[in-house]
């Protein structure tokens, strides 16, 4: 009888040892799912981090450029180019090396650079400013003619 108790208490100790190495195996894997949780958790953060800092690097250069424009727009005033064809022209004394010329007052407005190209459109030969990047155009001299549809620019900005 103490022998089968004994049989009984080994019996007992070895479940009781077998539940605790359970349990241990349980906590192992738990701590694995929470050590991979956390490793996705900072993965995740640092892609964010890494996103928000090319956002913030865009966003520098375009601070940049607009301060540029800004500076560069004072060189300029709206001009009556003829027949009311408004354009923006450089002032006298600002060309800073470059010949006088006029820029479009849509991509001007738009904050964009665009000088306006003078063509002659036949028949009726025609004077007109021409901006390519937008596609705008205004008679100078002379009148529309149905013809005139084909010279039209097509806007290199996709207007």
């Amino acid at each position: 009888m103490v022998g089968e108790a004994m049989i009984g208490i080994t019996a007992l100790k070895s479940a009781f040892d077998l539940t605790k190495g359970l349990k241990d195996v349980d906590d192992r894997v738990r701590l694995n799912d929470a050590r991979m949780e956390l490793q996705q958790k900072i993965l995740d953060a640092q892609e964010a981090q890494s996103a928000l800092l090319e956002k913030l690097g865009n966003l520098e250069k375009e601070l940049a450029l607009l301060k540029s424009w800004e500076a560069d727009k004072q060189r300029y005033a709206l001009t009556d180019m003829g027949s009311g064809v408004l354009a923006y022209k450089v002032k006298e004394g600002h060309e800073n090396g470059e010949p006088s010329h006029s820029l479009c007052s849509s991509c001007y407005n738009d904050s964009h650079k665009s000088i306006l190209v003078s063509a002659t459109w036949n028949p009726g030969r025609c004077h007109v400013l021409v901006c390519n990047d937008c596609g705008w155009y205004g008679y100078i001299s002379g009148m529309a003619h149905a013809e005139h549809k084909d010279l039209r620019p097509k806007p290199f900005r996709g207007r």
